[in-house]
């Protein structure tokens, strides 16, 4: 790896960009893009990995889903294209 200069003296934790995350506004969000059929498979997982569902719904929806830049319609249409793109795999 490449020396990249006096920044790589600094801790990670100073280089990177702190995540914001808003539960709340995660099930907000949620509650907006899947209807209640597609939110139970959140109960099935829950049986399956306790506290799983909870972080995820955290992470994505009231994380990456909050971040600025995109249109909720955008953001959508590019997480459809990359899991479209996966399917081949």
């Amino acid at each position: 790896m490449a020396d990249s200069g006096p920044a790589d003296s600094e801790p990670l934790s100073q280089r990177l960009t702190a995540a914001v995350l808003d539960r709340e506004e995660g099930y907000r969000t949620l509650d907006t893009l899947q209807d209640p059929a597609t939110q139970s498979l959140f109960l099935w997982l829950e049986e399956v990995a306790p506290g799983f569902p909870d972080w995820l719904i955290t992470v994505l929806f009231g994380g990456t889903y909050q971040r600025p830049g995109l249109s909720p319609r955008d953001r959508q249409l590019a997480n459809l294209a990359a899991l479209t793109a996966l399917e081949g795999r």
